[in-house]
């Protein structure tokens, strides 16, 4: 029912905690876990002279929790791009590939996705089909998508590859071909550098809470997190919520924040 995470090192003591959980555990069923807690408490402030903070404990738990289930993402990320081979199939046609979006900021969390720019000099859209030919022979893509946007003010073509592993989890792989020298040519990898370099350790928790707790059905750009939280001093999902409706988003979000 309780584990105290505290040194309990003198062996009296750690009996009076024994007893205490013993006691406990048959109250709870009579009074109810909050009585407990505050019990608990009065008992740890008796023996050591200080109070417990449950709550403040409970939340470094989930913080914890959050912050490792990110780090193992970015981990998993990485590994599908080993795996893949994603990076030399196209350096293998003479492109420059760059990683970009939250995997190279550090702030992937449970949106399953990775992002990379590419260019070719010259431009040939010949060069994208023969990466992709390459790509989906991995048995693991088991879906690519192409959309054209040559004509438009982002000069690419893009590309998804949906990635199903051995446990049926699936990760998106967003490959966006642009053309060298157009107007988002390096964009991105300096958006990401800027947002990262701005990051502390209070930011990059705040915006991983969010993404966390952002309802899977629920379909939010990385930047309004970015922007809320790192430029609007944003903590709470209860304050984000407000912060879209005065932020409604129209487009590609272009911000790169200043040291």
């Amino acid at each position: 029912m309780f584990s105290a995470s505290w040194p309990l090192d003198d062996y009296i003591v750690q009996a009076k905690w024994r007893k205490a959980d013993e006691w406990c555990r048959w109250k709870e069923a009579r009074v109810g876990y909050g009585w407990i807690a505050n019990s608990l408490s009065d008992l740890y402030n008796m023996i050591y002279g200080e109070k417990i903070n449950f709550a403040a404990h409970n939340r470094y738990d989930k913080m914890n929790s959050i912050l490792q289930m990110a780090d193992a993402n970015q981990r998993r990320a990485w590994d599908i791009i080993k795996k893949t081979n994603v990076i030399e199939i196209w350096k293998s046609v003479g492109a420059e590939i760059n990683l970009v979006g939250s995997l190279r900021m550090g702030l992937l969390m449970k949106h399953r996705d990775i992002d990379f720019h590419i260019y070719t000099d010259p431009f040939q859209l010949a060069d994208s089909f023969k990466a992709l030919a390459r790509l989906a022979e991995d048995k693991h893509i088991k879906q690519i998508t192409y959309c054209n946007f040559l004509q438009e003010k982002d000069t690419c073509v893009q590309w998804q590859a949906i990635y199903e592993d051995e446990g049926g989890e699936r990760w998106q792989i967003d490959m966006v071909h642009i053309i060298k020298g157009s107007y988002y040519d390096g964009y991105f990898e300096r958006m990401a550098d800027g947002i990262k370099s701005v990051l502390t350790s209070d930011t990059r928790q705040a915006i991983l809470q969010l993404k966390h707790d952002t309802p899977e059905t629920e379909h939010i750009m990385g930047m309004e997190y970015y922007q809320a939280v790192i430029r609007d001093g944003v903590r709470t999902m209860d304050e984000f919520v407000q912060w879209r409706k005065a932020h409604p988003v129209e487009g590609i979000i272009e911000w790169i924040p200043q040291l």
